[in-house]
């Protein structure tokens, strides 16, 4: 007698809370339309299509708890997408869906429906996306975190003692510029052992001890970089990726207190005796904000980092070149003037003289 009116405002209610922030869960992720039903009205509707950041229609559906239908209008929903999920783009043109993608169903539950969402994981559904909100409050306003439990099929472990390579499902990013990203993604991890870089299918957040370094999110076919300082740029090739990691490495060496102005002048003899001075194990550790350290300068070997050397620790130690210096130093504007020279260059391993 209760549970009929009850069910329809739970979901009326989740409902109301998801669909205007589906890119809280998903990056790009935005609603095309709502009411889908997948061809048995006995089943009920999924509750809306949406378009994810590549052009892929998404079939978003709610796990409440009490739905005893759930399980079989998800095994309706995979198959219909396995059906016609290449038509799509054809059969609804008002979504703007992109030609090629593969259909996703993404299923949002709470912890009332943990049960449900559990069994759902349990089922043979093709590139299944599973995950739990929790909602909560602060300073009034509504918030909530995302606990993925299955994404593109597979479980995800529950955990502590994970990377963030673990962590993060595939990038997904333009075939063209792959090369771009693994670039870009190789910088990041030089800059400092502690530079996190995690996020979600269609984005990557760049972190060095809590603090955020910069975003990396795919856009309609291009990936885009937007740093800490505030340059927003396309990244379509080399040039761009030293560009963008120039500013990387401005926010890193603000938040990490680096003071590059108060470096001596080269001295060529002093450089070329530089290499044979011991260096002391933790030498020239970064810290964060509030927090203090004596480093001790490892040997500088020329222009570039040693391989297996980290940037922070040759920011620490390294006397800057004027055009190293002018890298670091200049205004966001100044950029396009970096490009050649740039400070992100120091991830490239030199061979040893």
């Amino acid at each position: 007698m209760i549970r009929g009116p009850v069910l329809p405002k739970m979901r009326d209610s989740l409902w109301e809370l998801v669909s205007a922030r589906l890119d809280a869960i998903e990056s790009g992720l935005e609603l095309a339309l709502e009411s889908f039903e997948c061809g048995d009205p006995a089943l009920g509707v999924v509750e809306g299509i949406a378009r994810d950041a590549a052009g892929g229609p998404v079939l978003v559906m709610l796990a409440v708890e009490g739905d005893t239908l759930l399980s079989a209008r998800a095994l309706a929903a995979d198959r219909f997408l396995q059906r016609v999920g290449a038509a799509l783009p054809e059969a609804l043109p008002e979504a703007n869906f992109s030609h090629g993608q593969h259909g996703r169903l993404l299923v949002v539950g709470t912890e009332s429906s943990a049960s449900l969402l559990q069994q759902l994981c349990e089922l043979p559904l093709h590139g299944l996306e599973a995950c739990s909100l929790e909602p909560f409050r602060v300073a009034g306003e509504e918030r909530f975190a995302v606990r993925w439990l299955a994404r593109g099929g597979v479980l995800q472990p529950v955990g502590v003692g994970q990377d963030d390579a673990e962590a993060a499902p595939l990038f997904c990013v333009p075939r063209a510029q792959l090369e771009v990203w693994e670039e870009l993604h190789r910088l990041c991890r030089n800059i400092d052992p502690e530079v996190v870089v995690t996020g979600d299918r269609f984005s990557r957040r760049v972190t060095w001890s809590g603090y955020l370094l910069g975003e990396v999110f795919t856009s309609d076919g291009v990936v885009v970089g937007r740093s800490a300082t505030g340059l927003v740029l396309a990244l379509r090739g080399s040039r761009d990726v030293r560009r963008f990691g120039d500013q990387l490495l401005r926010a890193f060496a603000q938040r990490a207190r680096l003071d590059m102005s108060a470096r001596p002048a080269a001295d060529p003899v002093r450089d070329a005796n530089a290499g044979k001075r011991a260096v002391e194990p933790g030498a020239g550790r970064a810290q964060p904000d509030g927090a203090s350290s004596e480093p001790v300068a490892p040997p500088r070997q020329g222009a570039h980092a040693g391989a297996g050397e980290s940037l922070r620790t040759s920011l620490a130690a390294s006397r800057l070149t004027p055009e190293e210096h002018s890298a670091l130093g200049e205004p966001v504007a100044s950029t396009d003037s970096q490009a050649e020279g740039s400070v992100a260059e120091v991830t490239k391993p030199t061979s040893p003289q």
